[in-house]
């Protein structure tokens, strides 16, 4: 190198190692908080959707305490409820999909300039995943909606 620089002195060297170094440790931090905002997101999320689960508990309290007094079973309220809630999870799972491939895309081509082809386990994982966890938190407030005596939700 020190020949190089006699040679041409109008020239400037760089150690590109040491510039991939720090390109690296700079990707390396952004990508950490990008991480962090994807978790304060989702944890938002979460307790978006559990402060609406609870928030409809006592309009379905009061469904299933008419349906309980005209003869139907714990039992299928239940399973009407939860298939309820599994479904709208997986369509939100699947509106969750979309904007994340939508959103994507764009990035994908418009900052880094490569067309993205999204694979068809996002709208697999996208679905279960809706499914899964609204189902399972609306199973959670179900059992108190529908184990709740019927003249008791009437009262209210």
């Amino acid at each position: 190198p020190g020949r190089l620089l006699e040679r041409f002195p109008s020239v400037t060297m760089f150690d590109v190692e040491a510039l991939l170094r720090q390109v690296r440790s700079i990707i390396r931090q952004v990508s950490v908080a990008v991480q962090y905002v994807f978790l304060f997101t989702l944890l938002a999320g979460v307790a978006t959707l559990i402060a609406a689960v609870q928030g409809g508990a006592v309009e379905r309290s009061r469904d299933a305490a008419v349906l309980r007094a005209l003869g139907s079973s714990t039992s299928r309220l239940w399973l009407v409820q939860f298939c309820e809630y599994t479904l709208l999870g997986g369509i939100a799972g699947l509106l969750a999909a979309g904007c994340s491939v939508i959103s994507a895309s764009i990035l994908a081509s418009e900052v880094f300039g490569f067309v993205l082809t999204p694979g068809w386990s996002v709208w697999v994982f996208g679905f279960a995943g809706g499914a899964a966890g609204i189902g399972t938190v609306g199973a959670l407030v179900i059992v108190g909606v529908v184990r709740r005596a019927p003249l008791r939700s009437l009262a209210r």
